[in-house]
C-alpha cells in the first residue's frame, strides 16, 4: 500500500478522503506522505527522529531521549543545537503550508518534550491494528475456530473483514520501524507487530475456510506456515483446507510434518485439537468434509487466491479484484516482546498464540526448553522429601473485597492448582501504577497460605543504590525459614582461577537450586513484585530459573508497569517466560460497575451511575485514583482534582510543617525509611521524628513497617512528594543522606555502600569527588557478586562524576577508563568498550605520557581466537598512536616496545599490506626472543597469529600455534592452554589435517570446560559444525550450533553473532532445508561484517535461482583474494558463481588465486568450511572453459571427500559435474 492508500484510511479503520495531515508510514522505511503527495525525507537521522516520535504514540519525549534515539549513548558536543536543527527541517516537511514564526500543529513542544500530534489513523501501525481489531467481530461469527464454518446470513460480514484483513496486511512494506535498527523499544514493538500480523494472516484463512474457499487459501496457509513452523493452529487450518480440498494424504503428511517438528525442536507431541483433526482424516469423519449450507462469498474466484501471499507479499485492497504481484517477505522479527507508549501489549509482551494455554493443559512455547531434573533423579520421579499433608480449608478473603478482578484472581488460582499438582507455572501481572498489581497478589498469598504453600515475597527497589540481587534476598531468607533450605550466598566471592561469567552462573544454579529444593518440601508461591525496577542480575537468574523449571510444586508471579525497560527486553527474561509458557494477566481500568463497587467498600456510601461513571472518566478507573478520591472524601459529582499528584500536594500541605519536612526528606530515601536514618538526615531525634510522621500516618501517607521503620503506602505518593522538591533542596537532601551513610554503621554492606554511591551521586556536582568514589566502591561489590552488567554501569558512573572532578590525577583518570573498557567488553558492550579505551589514549597522548599511551594502545590486543574489530575496519586514532609511540620509543629491545610492533601489526590487520604486516610481527617476534621473557614472547605470538591470519601463512601459523601450545604446557596455565588447543585445532584444519583437528577437539573442550574458558567453547562448536553437517550428521551439527548460540548469549559474546548466522545458512544447505536457507540468505545479505555478495550467489545457485544469483552479482560483486582469514571462503565461492553464471574471466582470476591451496579445505578463519578448495579449483577451470584441468581438480577433490569423511560434498559435487560435464 502505498502512500496514497494509507492517506485514505481513517480512524474507524474505514476509507475516505484526506484529512490534510501528514500521515506516517512505519511498516518498512520510514515514510511521509502530506496532502496526498509523498514526501522525500533527506538525511537518515531525520528518519529516525520521525520514526521514534511516531513509536511514541503521542506520548512527549525527552530532548535527551531523541538525542539518545539519534546518537546513542554518547551524543556528540553540540547535539542539543543539531536536534534542533533536525526538528525544525521536520515540521518544515510535516507542515509546508504553516507561516513563519506561527506555533507547529503536527511536531508540538511541551513541557516535557517534543511530541508528533497526529489523530488516530494517520500511522500506519495503528491503521494496521485498528482494521483488524474491527474484523473482531467477524471472527466470533466463526463458533469453531478449528473447523471454520458459517451461516449463509453471515457471508456478507465475512467478505468484509477478509477485505479489511487485506488491507492491513498491505501496509507492510518491509522490517517495521526499519530506521531505528536494534533499538530494545523497536525490536519490541516489532515482536508485537509482527504478532498482529500473523493474526491477521491466520484469520484471512479462517475466514476463507469458513466461507469454503478451501483451495483459494491453500497457496497463503503454505507460507504463513513457513513462516511459523510452531504455530499449532495454522498448521491445523492448512491440514483442515487440504483435507476439504480432497488431498487426505497431503494434509496427513502436513501433520506428521508438524508433529516431526514439535518433537525436534522442543520435545512435545501436538495438543488436543491437532490429534484430533488427524485421527477425523484418517476416520474420514463427515463433519469435517461436508457443510450442510455452505455461504457463498461475493468475491469473485480471481480474488480469492492467496490474500496474504507469502505472509509478506501486498494483499488485495478494498475494491480490488485481482491480486497485486507478490513481494518478498522481510525477515521475521525477533521474538522480543515490548509494546510502544500507547499499544496494547505491556511490558512482558504479547502473549503468543503457541503460549496460549492448550486444551486440558499447560501453555507451550516456541523453543520451550526440555525440563531440567535435579541431578540424581529423573524427570518425573517423585521427589526425596515426601509431600507434607495440606491445609485445604477454605480461603479467607482480605478485607476490603477485591473489586473487578475476579477474572484476573480465578486465573491466578487456577496456577495454584497446578502448581500443586507439580506443574510449575509462570504469571505476570502487568499495569501501570494504582491498577492493583500489589491488591491482587496480597490476595493469592492469603490463598496461597490456606492451602498450605510456603510463600516468598520480594520486590524490586526504584532507587539506583539497592545492590545486584536484592530483590531475591529476602524471598531466599524465606524459603530458608519456611522448609528448611539452604540460603545462597549472593555476596560470595569470585573462586580461585574462575572466570566472572562462572561465577555469575553458579549463583543462577544456586539460586534455582534453594528455589526448587523448597517445592520439594512444600508447594511454593514465590511472588516477586515492581521487577520494572530489578537489575539485569536478577532478571538473568530469574530468567535462569524460569527455563530450569520441569515437574516442581513452584507458582511464580512477577508483577511490573507496562512499559519494557531495556534491561528487561536485554535480560532475556521475557523469552523464558514464554518458553514456559506463562500467563501475563494485564490490569486495566475499572469499570462503571467495579469504580461504584469499590466506592460503596471503601466510603460506605453507593453512588448512582452518573456520578460513578463521571469518577470512571475522570480516574481512567485507575483504583489508586478511585481510592485515593474516595478515602479523601470527594464525591465523584465534585471537582476532583485531575491526577493523584494535586490530591497528594493537597493533603500534604494541610499537614504540619514538621511532618511535611520529614515525607519531603523520606521521599529522598526511598519508598522504605528507618527512624534512624530520618533522624540523622533531620538532625533530630528519633522520637521526635516518628512524632512527625503520625499525622502522614494518620492520614493514610505512610504506613508503619517492620520494626522502627515506615514505609510510603505507595510509591506514586513518594514520587508526587519527590517531584514537588525544587532540584536544589533535592540534592540538599540527596548529600545529607550521604554523608548519614557514610558516617554511620555498616558501611561494608552492600545495600549501603551502593546507596552511599547513588544518594553522592544525585547530590550533584559540588560532590562529583565523593560520588565517583562511591561509585567505584560500589562497582567492587557488583564484581564481587559477579553482577557484570552492574559494575559496568556504576564505573561508567564512576566516569562521569570524576570528569567533573578538577583534583583527579591524569593516572587515576586513565586507570579507571581502563577498568571501564575491561568491564564492558565481559559485559558485551565492545563499542563503549572501545570508547573508554580510545578516552584513555586521548588522555595519554594530551599529556604526552609514553607509559600510560602504550597500557591503552595495547589493553585490546590479547590473545582472543576471533578479531575484535568489525571486517574491513580500523581504529585510526589508535593506529596513528601506536605509530606515534613506535616513533617516539627508544630504538631498543624493550617489552613495551615489543607490545606497540605486534599491537601496531594487529591494529593495521585491514589498511595495511601483508607486507608491512609481516615486518612488524617479525621485528615484534625478533625482540621477544632477543629478550627471553617466556610470557611475553607467547603474547606477541598470538597476536602476531591474528594479524597475520591470512591463507599464505596458514602453514608458518600452524607452526607458531603448536609453540604457543608446548609453552602453555610447561608454564601449566590453564586459561592460555585451552586457547593454544583451539588455535591449533583451527590452523590444523585449515592446513588439510582433519584427523588431528578431531582429535585436539576434545582435548579442547576439556580444557575450556573445567577451567571455565568460556570465549573459546564456541570456536569449539563452530568449528565442529560445519565438519559434522558435511558428514550428514545434522543432528550432531544441530547440537553443536544450538551449544554455541547458547555460550554466545550467555556471555555475550558479541563478535560471534554473525559467526553464528553463517554458520547456520552452511547447516542449512547441507541439511537441505531450502525453505530456512532461502530466509538465512536474506538474513546474511544485511550483516555489516561479512562482504557477503559471493556468498549469497553461490547460495542462491545451489537453491536454483539463477536470476537471482546473477542479479546479486551484479548489484554485490565478489572479493577475490583477500589478505584476510576470509580469503579462501570468498574466493571459492567466486568460483562457484563463475560457473553457474558463465563468467569465464572471473573463473580465470579465481584459478590463479586458489591454485597454490590446492589440497586444504575452503573456511572463513575457524568456522564455515566448505569442503575441499580443490571443488572450487574444478569450477573455476570449467568457469575458463578447460574441461580437462577441471576433471583433474575434480578427481583430487573427491579423493579428498572420501579421505576427510564428507560425503555429503561429495554428492552435490558429483552433481555438479555432471551438470556442467567436467
Amino acid at each position: 500500500m502505498g502512500g496514497d492508500q494509507l492517506s485514505s484510511v481513517t480512524s474507524s479503520g474505514s476509507t475516505s478522503g484526506s484529512t490534510g495531515l501528514p500521515r506516517v508510514a512505519v511498516l518498512g522505511p520510514t515514510r511521509l506522505t502530506v496532502a496526498g503527495r509523498d514526501v522525500r525525507l533527506g538525511a537518515p537521522k531525520h528518519r529516525i527522529l520521525l520514526a521514534t516520535l511516531a513509536l511514541a504514540g503521542g506520548v512527549p519525549l525527552s530532548a535527551d531521549r531523541l538525542q539518545a534515539a539519534l546518537w546513542g549513548e554518547h551524543p556528540p558536543a553540540g547535539a542539543t543545537n543539531t536536534l534542533q536543527g533536525y526538528v525544525a527541517e521536520l515540521r518544515r516537511l510535516l507542515e509546508p503550508q504553516r507561516l513563519p514564526r506561527t506555533e507547529a500543529q503536527v511536531l508540538r513542544r511541551t513541557h516535557t518534550g517534543y511530541v508528533l500530534d497526529l489523530p488516530p489513523g494517520h500511522i500506519d501501525a495503528d491503521v494496521a491494528a485498528r482494521l483488524v481489531a474491527s474484523t473482531a467481530h467477524a471472527a466470533a461469527l466463526v463458533a469453531d475456530p478449528n473447523r471454520p464454518d458459517a451461516r449463509p446470513s453471515d457471508a456478507p460480514v465475512l467478505d468484509e473483514a477478509i477485505d479489511r484483513l487485506r488491507e492491513a496486511l498491505a501496509l507492510w512494506q518491509g522490517r517495521p520501524y526499519d530506521d531505528l535498527g536494534d533499538a530494545p523499544i523497536a525490536v519490541a514493538e516489532r515482536a508485537r507487530l509482527e504478532e498482529l500480523r500473523t493474526t491477521a494472516a491466520e484469520r484471512v484463512a479462517m475466514l476463507q475456510l469458513a466461507l469454503g474457499e478451501d483451495r483459494d487459501c491453500l497457496a497463503g496457509l503454505e507460507a504463513l506456515a513457513a513462516h511459523n513452523p510452531l504455530h499449532e493452529h495454522v498448521w491445523l487450518l492448512r491440514a483442515l483446507a487440504l483435507a476439504r480440498s480432497g488431498r487426505q494424504a497431503d494434509a496427513l503428511g502436513v501433520l506428521r510434518q508438524l508433529r516431526r517438528t514439535l518433537r525436534r525442536d522442543l520435545g512435545l507431541e501436538p495438543c488436543a485439537d491437532v490429534r484430533d483433526l488427524e485421527q477425523d482424516i484418517l476416520r474420514q469423519d463427515l463433519g469435517l468434509y461436508r457443510r450442510d449450507s455452505a455461504p457463498q462469498s461475493r468475491r469473485s474466484d480471481v480474488s480469492r487466491q492467496a490474500p496474504y501471499a507469502a505472509h509478506g507479499a501486498s494483499p488485495v485492497a478494498v475494491g480490488r479484484r485481482t491480486p497485486p504481484p507478490p513481494a518478498p517477505a522481510p525477515p521475521p522479527a525477533p521474538p522480543v516482546s515490548g509494546r510502544m507508549a500507547n499499544g496494547p501489549t505491556g511490558q512482558y509482551g504479547p502473549t503468543p498464540a503457541s503460549a496460549r494455554p492448550a486444551p486440558g493443559g499447560r501453555a507451550t512455547g516456541h523453543d520451550l526448553p526440555s525440563p531440567h531434573a535435579p541431578a540424581g533423579r529423573t524427570q518425573n520421579e517423585p521427589p526425596a522429601v515426601p509431600n507434607l499433608p495440606l491445609d485445604v480449608t477454605p480461603r479467607h478473603r482480605l478485607r476490603p473485597t477485591l473489586v473487578g478482578r475476579d477474572r484476573e484472581y480465578a486465573e491466578l488460582v487456577a496456577l495454584l492448582d497446578e502448581a500443586g499438582r507439580g506443574i510449575p507455572r509462570c504469571a505476570a501481572i502487568v499495569g501501570e501504577p494504582g491498577m492493583g498489581k500489589t491488591r491482587l497478589v496480597a490476595e493469592l498469598l492469603a490463598e496461597a497460605t490456606s492451602r498450605g504453600f510456603c510463600t516468598a515475597v520480594g520486590a524490586g527497589l526504584e532507587e539506583a543504590g539497592a545492590p545486584p540481587l536484592w530483590p531475591l534476598q529476602r524471598p531466599m531468607e524465606q524459603l530458608h525459614a519456611c522448609c528448611g533450605v539452604p540460603v545462597p550466598d549472593l555476596a560470595a566471592g569470585i573462586r580461585a582461577e574462575e572466570h566472572p561469567h562462572a561465577a555469575q552462573f553458579r549463583l543462577w544454579e544456586d539460586i534455582a537450586a534453594t528455589v526448587r529444593a523448597a517445592a520439594r518440601v512444600r508447594p511454593v508461591l514465590l511472588v516477586l513484585e515492581d521487577m520494572h525496577w530489578a537489575d539485569a542480575s536478577t532478571l538473568r537468574a530469574l530468567g535462569h530459573l524460569v527455563s530450569a523449571l520441569g515437574g516442581d510444586r513452584l507458582a511464580v508471579v512477577l508483577t511490573g508497569r507496562g512499559n519494557p525497560t531495556a534491561t528487561l527486553v536485554e535480560s532475556g527474561l521475557p523469552g523464558a517466560l514464554a518458553r514456559a509458557g506463562y500467563s501475563r494477566i494485564d490490569l486495566h481500568g475499572l469499570d462503571t460497575d467495579a469504580v461504584a463497587a469499590l466506592v460503596t467498600e471503601l466510603a460506605g456510601t453507593t453512588p448512582d451511575r452518573a456520578a460513578a461513571e463521571e469518577l470512571m472518566q475522570r480516574t481512567g478507573g485507575s483504583p489508586l485514583y478511585v481510592a485515593e478520591l474516595a478515602r479523601a472524601g470527594s464525591g465523584p459529582a465534585e471537582a476532583i482534582p485531575g491526577g493523584l499528584r494535586q490530591i497528594v500536594a493537597a493533603r500534604v500541605g494541610a499537614l504540619p510543617a514538621a511532618t511535611v519536612r520529614a515525607l519531603h526528606a523520606a521521599s529522598v530515601v526511598g519508598k522504605d525509611f528507618s527512624t534512624d536514618m530520618l533522624a540523622s538526615v533531620l538532625g533530630e531525634s528519633e522520637a521526635a521524628v516518628v512524632t512527625a510522621l503520625d499525622p502522614a500516618v494518620d492520614d493514610g501517607l505512610v504506613g508503619a513497617g517492620d520494626g522502627e521503620s515506615f514505609a510510603f503506602s505507595h510509591e506514586v505518593i513518594r514520587e508526587a512528594l519527590l517531584a514537588a522538591l525544587p532540584r536544589a533542596e533535592r540534592s540538599t537532601w540527596h548529600a545529607a543522606i550521604a554523608r548519614t551513610l557514610q558516617g554511620g554503621p555498616g558501611l561494608r554492606d552492600h545495600k549501603r555502600r551502593s546507596a552511599l554511591a547513588y544518594h553522592w551521586r544525585r547530590a550533584g556536582a559540588p560532590f562529583a569527588p565523593q560520588a565517583w568514589r562511591a561509585a567505584v566502591r560500589a562497582a567492587d561489590v557488583a564484581h564481587e557478586v559477579f553482577a557484570i552488567e552492574e559494575e559496568a554501569d556504576l564505573l561508567a558512573e564512576a566516569v562521569e562524576a570524576q570528569r567533573r572532578d578538577p583534583e583527579v590525577p591524569l593516572p587515576a583518570r586513565h586507570a579507571l577508563l581502563l577498568r571501564w573498557s575491561e568491564a564492558c567488553r565481559l559485559a558485551g558492550r565492545s563499542e563503549q568498550a572501545d570508547q573508554a579505551l580510545d578516552e584513555a589514549l586521548a588522555l595519554a597522548v594530551a599529556a604526552d605520557d609514553l607509559h600510560l599511551m602504550c597500557r591503552a594502545a595495547t589493553a585490546g590486543t590479547t590473545g582472543s581466537v576471533w578479531h575484535g574489530q568489525a571486517y574491513r575496519s580500523a581504529n585510526r586514532g589508535r593506529l596513528a598512536a601506536l605509530e606515534k609511540l613506535l616513533e617516539r620509543l627508544p630504538d631498543q629491545d624493550a617489552p613495551e616496545r615489543t607490545r606497540v610492533l605486534v599491537a601496531l601489526a594487529l591494529e593495521s590487520y585491514y589498511v595495511a599490506v601483508p607486507e608491512r604486516i609481516d615486518a612488524l610481527v617479525e621485528a615484534a617476534l625478533a625482540m621477544a626472543e632477543r629478550i627471553g621473557d617466556a610470557e611475553l614472547l607467547t603474547s606477541v605470538r598470538l597476536a602476531a597469529m591474528n594479524a597475520r591470519w591470512r591463507a599464505d601463512t596458514a602453514p608458518w601459523r600452524l607452526a607458531q600455534a603448536r609453540r604457543v601450545l608446548a609453552a602453555a604446557r610447561t608454564a601449566d596455565d590453564p586459561p592460555l592452554l585451552a586457547l593454544a588447543l583451539a588455535f591449533t585445532a583451527v590452523f590444523e584444519a585449515e592446513n588439510g589435517h582433519l584427523d588431528r583437528m578431531t582429535a585436539l577437539l576434545p582435548q579442547v573442550a576439556d580444557v575450556a570446560g573445567r577451567h571455565h574458558v568460556w570465549s573459546v567453547l564456541p570456536v569449539v562448536e563452530l568449528l565442529r559444525a560445519p565438519w559434522l553437517a558435511m558428514a550428514g550428521n545434522h543432528s550432531g551439527a544441530r547440537a553443536a550450533l544450538a551449544r554455541a548460540e547458547s555460550l554466545v548469549s550467555t556471555f555475550r559474546l558479541q563478535q560471534m553473532y554473525n559467526g553464528l548466522s553463517a554458520t547456520r545458512m552452511i547447516l542449512d544447505m547441507w541439511s537441505g532445508d531450502r525453505a530456512a536457507l532461502v530466509s538465512q540468505l536474506a538474513a546474511l545479505d544485511d550483516l555489516p561484517y561479512l562482504p557477503p555478495g559471493s556468498t549469497v550467489a553461490a547460495m542462491w545457485l545451489r537453491v536454483g535461482e539463477t536470476e537471482r544469483a546473477r542479479a546479486t552479482h551484479e548489484l554485490r560483486g565478489v572479493e577475490l583474494g583477500a589478505a584476510t582469514y576470509l580469503g579462501t571462503f570468498n574466493t571459492s565461492l567466486a568460483a562457484e558463481v563463475a560457473l553457474g553464471l558463465g563468467l569465464p574471466s572471473l573463473g580465470r582470476e579465481a584459478y590463479a588465486w586458489l591454485v597454490p591451496y590446492a589440497g586444504r579445505p575452503a573456511s572463513a578463519g575457524s568456522a564455515m568450511h566448505l569442503g575441499p578448495i580443490d571443488c572450487f579449483l574444478a569450477c573455476a577451470a570449467a568457469a575458463a572453459g578447460d574441461d580437462v584441468l577441471a576433471s583433474t581438480h575434480a578427481d583430487q577433490a573427491e579423493r579428498l571427500c572420501e579421505a576427510w569423511g564428507i560425503p555429503l560434498v561429495a554428492d552435490w559435487f558429483g552433481g555438479l559435474r555432471e551438470r556442467h560435464g567436467f
